[in-house]
């Protein structure tokens, strides 16, 4: 149970984070590409890779937190299915 709720905790930052910044860049940099989305995949996959880098590697972490940064966090961050569908549009 206690990893359900990390995900759902993690996942509802980074969700939260990502509407923050595709908002912030669609008022700063425009609307002609999802600009947004772009930047968080990005920002996404290098946190997902230095975390992972850093969990298996060198540090020590409760697989707990693994669950809460990548699924959680990373995955609510991050989402392919909106930079379709906003490249779509």
């Amino acid at each position: 149970m206690l990893a359900i709720i990390l995900v759902a905790i993690g996942g509802s930052i980074g969700s939260v984070l990502r509407y923050l910044i595709s908002k912030w860049a669609a008022e700063e940099i425009g609307f002609t590409l999802p600009y947004g989305t772009f930047i968080v995949n990005i920002v996404g996959c290098f946190i997902i890779g230095f975390f992972m880098t850093m969990v298996t590697e060198r540090v020590v972490v409760s697989p707990y937190w693994r669950l809460f940064v990548t699924v959680g966090f990373v995955g609510g961050l991050t989402t392919f299915s909106s930079f379709s569908y906003e490249s779509i549009q």
